[in-house]
């Protein structure tokens, strides 16, 4: 099987677990969320391979089904109507990318070859901007009809800076063999997944953080079980330092004209709906009229 027709087959099948598995109700998306990650210890252990495997990655699986657990509650056990329902939704996402920051800043600090072409700095400040430019918990609802979907107002912008962002860092990882973008193919199919149930089959790009948080969860137990052809296929000849260092650049121009807009509209509007306008309004940076009027 060819790379292209993998990739092809990875997405469609995570895509089509994962909207089965969200759809089906309240009491299979929380025991799926449970049993998953069960499934997988139980596996790695009469496979002889709980103790190879890479621990690391063994506790970002639990902790992503842990997200995606704690999501379907948010839409199933009314969790949003409680007063840190809000912020819960928001730490998940803000947890996620401050993980990826801090990685990145340990790999700059350690030296190596990635801290030359990796363009890992752009990388860490294009994190920050993401992460102040995270929709504020208020943006939080979940859907009152039959499917009761989580709706986080991101903005389709910031999605899609923030895959760019999250491909950049795992295009630039380098293994103990020193290979670059060893999970690049792998990358693709988790990055693009929700993007396409969320721009094909919802048509809502609100819906992201529901359908990126259990279709993480899917690709990261194949990854962890089965990193092997014709399930994962490994990608280090995709590497090229040019292309690391202008996927890095793009998501900090992109992140960075994220922040300029959120900075244009609150001036414009006076509403708070990022942590970066809050900040503004915080240190006075933002005019007395436009605080009085700023919702918080």
């Amino acid at each position: 099987m060819s790379i292209t027709l993998w990739l092809l087959a990875a997405i469609i099948s995570v895509s089509a677990v994962t909207y089965a598995v969200l759809y089906a109700g309240g009491a299979v998306n929380r025991w799926f969320c449970v049993v998953l990650p069960v499934g997988v210890l139980l596996y790695l252990w009469f496979a002889g391979d709980l103790f190879r495997a890479d621990a690391i990655l063994i506790v970002k699986f639990f902790s992503v089904c842990f997200g995606a657990w704690l999501v379907a509650n948010i839409r199933f056990d009314g969790w949003l109507g409680r007063s840190w329902g809000g912020g819960l939704g928001f730490a998940i996402l803000s947890i996620n990318i401050g993980e990826v920051i801090g990685f990145e800043i340990y790999r700059y600090v350690s030296g190596g070859a990635e801290r030359i072409y990796g363009g890992h700095l752009l990388n860490i400040a294009a994190g920050l901007f993401l992460m102040v430019t995270q929709a504020l918990p208020r943006k939080l609802t979940v859907g009152t009809d039959l499917r009761r979907n989580v709706r986080y107002d991101l903005g389709l912008g910031w999605v899609l800076i923030y895959s760019v962002w999250d491909f950049a860092f795992i295009y630039g990882i380098v293994t103990p063999g020193n290979d670059h973008n060893v999970l690049g193919g792998w990358a693709l199919v988790h990055l693009l997944t929700p993007l396409l149930l969320v721009l094909v089959v919802g048509r809502d790009s609100a819906l992201y953080i529901q359908m990126r948080a259990l279709s993480l969860a899917i690709a990261l137990a194949f990854l962890v079980c089965l990193p092997y052809e014709p399930f994962i296929y490994l990608t280090p000849h995709w590497y090229d330092p040019t292309l690391a260092g202008t996927l890095a650049a793009v998501a900090f121009v992109g992140a960075t004209c994220i922040a300029a807009h959120d900075i244009w509209s609150l001036r414009r509007t006076g509403q708070t709906e990022t942590p970066l306008q809050w900040i503004i309004l915080r240190l006075g940076l933002a005019s007395r009229d436009l605080h009085k009027e700023a919702v918080p």
